[in-house]
């Protein structure tokens, strides 16, 4: 039988750390009150964003990781990640995720073109993704960034891609790749994320879980002795010709 190939989004396919970046800022921005041009950000602001990436589950998460960076807070781990969102509030969370949202949708309306370059393909997810949808491989999105989303920033690169398999998500992956596993007939699937709690949730020995190493992951994820099994650019390639796709 063959293998269905479940791949995460942000940090698999896409860099879209920029775009998030932005919309964070115009969100907190907001929800304190701001009216008026957002203010020019710290000069090393996104790269103090970028290095909390890894942390990242859901769109609330943008204003712990905001507040974290330009507050110089140590987050030494996803625990004490978790601490600070809960330190901020779910109300306060919720309240900027809907703004969050918000930016996003007023960049993508009024700046199309920038909205597109902060979302970055990287070069070799889109040569997979075109090899396997050639070859008709079995191929599933799974992400917690909102479907059309995907498909617009998919379909301004010149990659095909169905609506039906592309999934959304704001809770568990493991769950909802077990179903997309059993609706797609498939003796087994290879799930491909960055965010190593939602492959540590994998239980199922038919889903094998395989950590992006080029996406926004903790450097000791990557050393032994290893949680889940890494996959480099290479590995990807070569995954998605042993599957059948063409190189």
């Amino acid at each position: 039988m063959s293998t269905l190939l479940v791949l995460d989004f942000d940090g698999v396919i896409c860099d879209s750390v920029e775009e998030c970046y932005e919309s964070s800022r115009e969100a907190r921005f907001r929800l304190r009150g701001g009216a008026g041009p957002v203010p020019e950000p710290p000069a090393d602001g996104l790269a103090a964003f970028a290095r909390m990436r890894p942390f990242v589950r859901n769109g609330e998460d943008f204003l712990v990781m905001l507040d974290a960076a330009e507050r110089g807070v140590p987050v030494p781990d996803q625990a004490a990640f978790d601490a600070l969102a809960a330190g901020i509030g779910p109300k306060v969370l919720r309240d900027f995720k809907a703004r969050f949202y918000d930016a996003r949708e007023r960049l993508l309306a009024e700046e199309r073109s920038r909205w597109l370059r902060m979302n970055r393909i990287f070069p070799h997810a889109r040569a997979a993704l075109l090899a396997a949808g050639g070859a008709g491989l079995p191929l599933a999105i799974l992400s917690t960034k909102r479907s059309p989303y995907i498909l617009e920033i998919l379909s301004s690169n010149g990659i095909p891609f169905s609506a039906e398999h592309v999934h959304h998500t704001t809770g568990p992956k493991a769950p909802v790749v077990r179903e997309l596993l059993a609706a797609s007939g498939c003796g087994n699937a290879v799930f491909i994320d960055d965010q190593i709690d939602y492959l540590l949730g994998l239980d199922d020995p038919r889903i094998e879980g395989r950590l992006a190493s080029w996406g926004y992951v903790r450097p000791e994820w990557l050393v032994p002795p290893l949680r889940v099994r890494p996959i480099d650019p290479d590995g990807l390639a070569a995954l998605v010709v042993s599957l059948g796709g063409r190189p």
